[in-house]
């Protein structure tokens, strides 16, 4: 009891004390905690009073937290605007409008001007506690405003990526139909010139033709294997234009 009037009393404060528990997190209560988290492997394990602090929150297990000492419901509707607040609201839509959203930042300006001139006049809480409800209206409707345009934010940023990955494969797509080209280029050369060693040599043959039928059977022993030689010659140029590009 004593401590919850402690905190009462310091919430009342115009200027809010840090809350007590930030002493618990230390280097030492830190590198506790992560001890004793890595040697529970994923398990349930005790937390020592002194490192309960370092703890994730549970979730509300009926629907309430406490912010500043005021309960809070997590399904608490939003409040209606004043009616003299010069914002075009509508109830129906889900999604706020960006000229909604500009009108509640305007809004927000003008009622927080307000209350600085009655404060200068009058700073006793009766008087400027209407004009701070309406701000605190303004500031939790240009929230829910905000966050309405979480859905549309999360669905830009999945079709960006889309749309880069598509433009990634475009790329691969073009530089393996490059390489194509120069490797379909390279064989069409490889055939023509195997074409024209292949004529040369017979009308070597035929010129160099003889009667004797060892001296014919060594001429084309020779012109085969200039032929094996060029193949083999162009065979390597192939392969080492295709290993350039694919180093590049």
């Amino acid at each position: 009891m004593a401590a919850s009037e402690e905190d009462t009393t310091v919430l009342n404060t115009p200027f809010l004390n840090p809350p007590s528990f930030w002493q618990s997190f230390t280097t030492e209560n830190i590198e506790a905690y992560r001890v004793l988290k890595a040697e529970a492997n994923g398990s349930s394990f005790t937390v020592p009073k002194d490192l309960e602090n370092l703890q994730p929150p549970t979730l509300p297990e009926n629907g309430e937290y406490t912010t500043f000492g005021e309960k809070r419901s997590l399904d608490t509707p939003l409040r209606d605007l004043p009616e003299e607040t010069p914002v075009l609201r509508s109830a129906a839509s889900k999604t706020a409008s960006p000229q909604h959203l500009l009108n509640l930042t305007r809004s927000m300006m003008l009622s927080y001007l307000e209350m600085l001139h009655i404060m200068a006049i009058n700073p006793a809480p009766p008087i400027y506690g209407v004009k701070w409800e309406d701000l605190r209206d303004l500031f939790r409707n240009t929230l829910h405003g905000v966050n309405s345009y979480r859905p549309w934010q999360a669905r830009n940023a999945l079709i960006k990526l889309l749309e880069r990955t598509r433009d990634d494969a475009r790329t691969e797509i073009a530089e393996i139909q490059g390489l194509q080209m120069k490797v379909d280029d390279t064989l069409r050369q490889v055939m023509q010139n195997c074409e024209e060693i292949a004529i040369g040599s017979e009308d070597k043959l035929d010129h160099d033709a003889d009667p004797m039928l060892g001296i014919e059977r060594n001429h084309g022993l020779v012109n085969g294997t200039t032929l094996i030689g060029e193949i083999d010659q162009h065979s390597k140029n192939m392969w080492t234009l295709v290993n350039n590009d694919a180093d590049e």
